[in-house]
């Protein structure tokens, strides 16, 4: 098949199970999502060897998840302060997407760009434009009748997003590179708690410590690169999963009060903690089953031997149809019915008990052939745990802050935007929210 003007060899499922196998020699997910959109035009080569990348959100930002959790509340607080405004009483209308997405992109701020830069209006506004560039710059030269030279005609046509990627490195850069100096001269990072560094709990932090050379020997322009890069990978996919839920949740309003009530017990109990969002399978089950009904890679230096022998040479880009498994009628009780707590239903008792994440096979994080959503295998996202973290976190603040409906009422589900097979939430769809006379934390 055709995907972003490349061909594609779409795997039977039977193959699934090979991510769980494939390392970086063979497929790379990231190098693939690099082609599609051109960006080495405007990045570079950072997708050829983006392990610094993802060992910057894997030994960085998942194991600091626990500290992250009650600031993640406190951003929460200020970024729907910021997009809904104080003066909320009555029922006041909003574009969801313009509202939710610029919500998530204030949180993502402060943790995937610098603690100094959070809030920083300018700033937030500049990398908007940036990751939205992205799309649409290999968007443009995707659908360009440029047959075998679309390859060196994607770098002048990419002259207006590289303008977009340097004003935010003019903001970012000078701050990593005093960062790095920092970094230097304390010797060790603040992720190792050295007493002579504030611990800043970004992504500037996180990714000195990935890097295996000494800080005066980094780069400060590719790592700013590589920090833009994460920040975008950390705010697209969550903005549309919050915005998803919120349809899905006014769809189906019968939800909203257990919801609500799950939310309030865990932080009445736990406050905005890392205990309360591992204390609430309801609204993990309603993610994983608005991800299930309503949600790509390419091998490289060596070829891939699958399990039953067969052998996929150097170039070849493979994918797998994700909507048969997802509604797939022998892994799933109806499978095409919307039931947002299904997967809380799965859950053991003893899951439920131990508030496990990743070991439950239930979770919304938990990688599985029927929950797709954040890849499989060796090359899943990484930054999931974050991601459903926020999510959880602003919905909840949501939900126990605000009354949620339609601007107008409606008996269909807006419809998503579509895009090479992909889809977005309707951008256009507008909610009406009006502030609750009861507290948002317990």
């Amino acid at each position: 098949m055709r995907w972003w003007a490349m061909d594609y060899l779409v795997l039977s499922p039977e193959y699934l199970p090979d991510l769980k196998t494939a390392d970086a020699e063979n497929v790379s997910f990231l190098q693939n999502l690099s082609d599609a959109l051109h960006m080495e035009a405007s990045a570079g080569i950072i997708y050829h060897s983006p392990d610094r990348m993802i060992q910057t959100i894997k030994k960085g930002l998942n194991s600091h998840l626990a500290q992250i959790t009650p600031l993640l509340a406190e951003e929460a607080d200020f970024a729907l302060m910021f997009e809904i405004g104080e003066d909320s009483n009555g029922w006041k209308e909003f574009n969801a997407t313009k509202l939710l997405f610029g919500a998530t992109y204030r949180i993502a701020c402060r943790f995937f760009i610098a603690k100094e830069l959070s809030g920083d209006e300018k700033l937030i506004k500049t990398l908007t434009a940036f990751t939205e560039s992205i799309f649409i710059n290999g968007l443009i030269i995707k659908m360009l009748p440029l047959g075998p030279i679309r390859g060196i005609l994607a770098w002048p046509i990419s002259f207006f997003h590289r303008r977009k990627m340097e004003a935010a490195l003019e903001r970012l850069q000078p701050l990593v590179e005093r960062r790095i100096s920092l970094f230097a001269a304390d010797d060790s990072s603040s992720m190792k708690k050295s007493p002579n560094t504030e611990h800043f709990l970004d992504a500037i932090d996180w990714i000195l410590t990935a890097s295996s050379a000494q800080p005066t020997q980094q780069d400060s322009r590719i790592l700013a690169i590589e920090i833009l890069h994460n920040f975008w990978a950390s705010s697209g996919s969550p903005s549309a999963l919050l915005t998803q839920i919120v349809f899905q949740v006014l769809m189906f309003p019968m939800y909203l009060d257990p919801l609500r009530k799950e939310v309030q017990d865990a932080v009445s109990k736990y406050g905005w903690t890392e205990k309360a969002v591992q204390s609430l399978p309801l609204l993990d089950s309603f993610i994983r089953e608005t991800n299930r009904l309503y949600p790509s890679f390419s091998v490289k230096g060596e070829p891939w031997r699958l399990h039953d022998g067969l052998v996929l040479p150097v170039g070849t880009r493979c994918i797998w149809a994700a909507d048969p498994l997802l509604r797939n009628p022998k892994a799933f009780v109806d499978p095409l019915v919307f039931d947002g707590f299904r997967f809380a239903r799965l859950a053991t008792d003893d899951e439920k008990r131990e508030g496990k994440e990743d070991g439950n096979s239930s979770a919304a994080s938990f990688l599985s052939p029927t929950n797709l959503a954040f890849g499989y295998g060796r090359h899943a996202c990484p930054g999931r745990f974050y991601a459903l973290r926020k999510v959880k976190v602003l919905f909840g603040k949501l939900i126990l802050g605000y009354d949620i409906e339609w601007d107008t009422p409606r008996t269909e589900r807006p419809s998503p935007v579509s895009v090479e097979a992909q889809f977005a939430p309707n951008l256009w769809q507008k909610i009406r929210l009006r502030r609750r006379p009861v507290p948002t934390e317990g």
